[in-house]
């Protein structure tokens, strides 16, 4: 089976991908997902000074994602 390590290592690597910083450069959908978020915080610290939350955030992200798509229909 190989070194019990580099097992648990690589399935910690492989469950959280969207989130790794330092060890190379981000993959498209990486910095994608990233600017998504810049861009609705940055949106929403403009409207009110009150606190966001990352449910929120995610929410926005899908009707910002659904908005997108209907664009590309038409």
């Amino acid at each position: 089976m190989g070194d019990m390590k580099h097992w648990s290592s690589r399935h910690w690597r492989h469950r959280y991908r969207r989130y790794r910083r330092h060890r190379r450069s981000r993959s498209k959908v990486e910095k994608k997902d990233e600017q998504c978020k810049r861009h609705i915080f940055v949106r929403h610290r403009r409207r009110r000074r009150r606190s966001w939350s990352r449910a929120n955030v995610n929410r926005k992200i899908k009707v910002m994602e659904k908005q997108r798509r209907s664009r590309g229909k038409d």
